[in-house]
């Protein structure tokens, strides 16, 4: 499970021992695709992130753009999504958490980052106001959790996003 990084949609990541993946694997079996980022995640939060950051100039983008686009509409029919699950929380939780979690590789990253990727993600998840250029994006079914509170240990909260996940992947 990711409690925490950055906000940030979940294609069902989790651990072997999280109560959440005994749960799905039991009763969805291997239908549910698991991945913690997609084609469309990189494009619409990470790639425009460097655009609009100046870590990418406009050739570059539109570069991107072009080449996106291009393997998307060649692969469309394995990329299409059924669903999102979004994990909601604050930039300043995601700090926290990062801190606590204390891989190397994440020492560095500011607050400033997390906040322009939770802009993004909320803006395409959340607001679902985030123009994006394909049909099925549009209408892709999103479910939004909150997660800023720890629910690592909290059984009650475990079980209230365990039935809203159900609920979502059966409707």
């Amino acid at each position: 499970m990711l409690y925490g990084c950055k906000s940030r949609q979940l294609f069902f990541q989790y651990h072997d021992s999280d109560p959440l993946r005994s749960v799905l694997v039991a009763d969805f079996g291997h239908s549910c695709y698991e991945t913690n980022t997609n084609a469309f995640h990189c494009r619409y939060v990470f790639a425009s992130n460097l655009f609009e950051s100046g870590n990418i100039n406009e050739t570059e983008w539109a570069i991107y753009q072009d080449w996106h686009s291009w393997l998307l509409n060649q692969f469309e029919s394995d990329l299409e999504l059924d669903g999102i699950i979004y994990l909601r929380t604050t930039p300043q939780k995601c700090m926290e958490r990062l801190q606590m979690r204390g891989r190397e590789e994440e020492q560095g990253i500011e607050l400033e980052y997390l906040e322009s990727l939770h802009y993004k993600h909320e803006t395409w998840l959340h607001e679902r106001t985030m123009r994006v250029d394909f049909e099925n994006l549009r209408e892709v079914p999103i479910l939004v959790l909150d997660v800023n509170e720890d629910f690592k240990n909290d059984k009650i909260k475990q079980e209230y996003l365990i039935d809203k996940v159900k609920s979502f992947l059966t409707s």
